[in-house]
């Protein structure tokens, strides 16, 4: 579970520099409010389901995906890590 964690928290980290100006600008929230929000969703979901994700880890992805993802910019995450921004 402590990998998990670790996934987690990268994911959150590289979130919060690609979280969503669009989707900041469009629901009219601070980026900031964005990533700590999806970060209680996400951890209270992982906490919620700890024991259905200790049998069968696979799980966390579906997880991350539907709770983290729809605030995920790739093409500005993708461009940050290629040093193309």
């Amino acid at each position: 579970m402590m990998r998990n964690s670790l996934i987690i928290g990268a994911l959150l980290f590289t979130a919060s520099f690609a979280a969503g100006a669009n989707t900041a600008l469009a629901a009219g929230e601070a980026p900031d409010q964005i990533v700590q929000q999806t970060a209680k969703d996400l951890f209270a979901a992982v906490n919620s389901k700890k024991a259905e994700l200790e049998k069968n880890p696979q799980d966390l992805y579906d997880l991350v995906g539907n709770i983290l993802l729809p605030h995920f910019d790739f093409g500005m995450a993708s461009r940050l890590v290629l040093s193309q921004a």
